[in-house]
């Protein structure tokens, strides 16, 4: 990770949440450094664990879906 100064260190240290979130298909978590990245048309990212989880989260989609997507039930 690089970051912008001190604070943004201590932040990355002290907040689990700014490495790591959970793939939106799989529900496990990952190492957004690892991740692969997906952003909407809203520009909301998405993180995945692998291409497969990806691809399989994209080919949820349905023609009634606003962004091309579906979230998992």
């Amino acid at each position: 990770y690089y970051t912008a100064g001190r604070a943004f260190k201590e932040n990355l240290l002290l907040n689990p949440s700014t490495r790591f979130t959970k793939d939106p298909l799989s529900s496990r978590s990952i190492d957004k450094a690892e991740a692969v990245i997906y952003a909407d048309a809203s520009g909301r990212a998405y993180y995945f664990e692998s291409e497969k989880s990806f691809g399989d989260f994209v080919s949820l989609a349905t023609p009634e879906t606003v962004y091309g997507y579906s979230e998992p039930k």
